[in-house]
Order: C-alpha cells, then sequence, then structure tokens
C-alpha cells in the first residue's frame, strides 16, 4: 500500500487547479461592476457636458477625462486579474495610487481611503495564491 505521505502521491509541479475560489471570484466580479458603472457615469458626464455634475464632485472638468482612462483601464486590469496576470495587480496598484492622489487633493481623505480599502480586500484574498499568477 503506497504510502500517502509520499512524494510520489503528490501531483506534478505546476499541475495544480487554478482554483479561485467564490470570495476572490466575488470581489473580482463586484470590482468590474464597480468599474463599468464609474466608466458609464463619466461617459454621461463628458456627452451630456454638464458642469453641474462636476460642481457637485468638486472637480476640474478636465480630470473626469483622467478619471474615464483610470476606470477604463480599471476594467481592463479586473479582466486580466480573472485571468491571473501578475502585472495586472500590478496596474490595480498604481491605478489605485493615482487615484488616492487625485480623491486626497478634490475630496479629502474619507473620499479617497476607499480605493486603498478595495486594494487591500484584493491583496487579503490573493495572499495565498500569488504564486498562480504569471
Amino acid at each position: 500500500m503506497p504510502d500517502p505521505k509520499s512524494e510520489t502521491n503528490a501531483p506534478a509541479k505546476g499541475t495544480a487547479k487554478k482554483g479561485r475560489g467564490i470570495l476572490l471570484t466575488a470581489w473580482l466580479s463586484l470590482m468590474m461592476l464597480g468599474f463599468i458603472l464609474i466608466t458609464l457615469s463619466y461617459l454621461a458626464i463628458i456627452v451630456s457636458g454638464s458642469t453641474a455634475a462636476v460642481t457637485a464632485l468638486g472637480i476640474p472638468f478636465a480630470l473626469i477625462y483622467v478619471l474615464l482612462v483610470l476606470s477604463a483601464a480599471g476594467i481592463v486590469i479586473t479582466y486580466f486579474l480573472f485571468n491571473w496576470k501578475k502585472w495586472a495587480l500590478y496596474g490595480a496598484c498604481v491605478i489605485t495610487a493615482i487615484s488616492f492622489v487625485i480623491n486626497l487633493i478634490y475630496t479629502g481623505l474619507a473620499g479617497s481611503i476607499s480605493g486603498v480599502i478595495g486594494l487591500l480586500v484584493l491583496l487579503l484574498l490573493l495572499r495565498n495564491k500569488m504564486n498562480l499568477l504569471e
């Protein structure tokens, strides 16, 4: 009878299934949905030319274009996180850092901290799966 602790019974290296898990899948899905909704809202502001919405946000209208690009990049990055790309995690960190600075300048600390919390949740959920990123 083979020893269950024997290395010969272990799966070959690199053949382990990339199990995402329900929490990581749910979080990535929420990220994707959030980035899509934010991108659509920035597009709506740009298309309508509504300065009232921008005034309510307290940011210059030209900055809406920057935020649009960041949120659209968030959609792409989240897609590639679903596909286990390591560079997408770095991209998420960059987007979070840029958004944090912009929000810190225009909305204060309370408004800027939510993106950082979202990134921390992502890192927490990925902590045991970092080796699966390609």
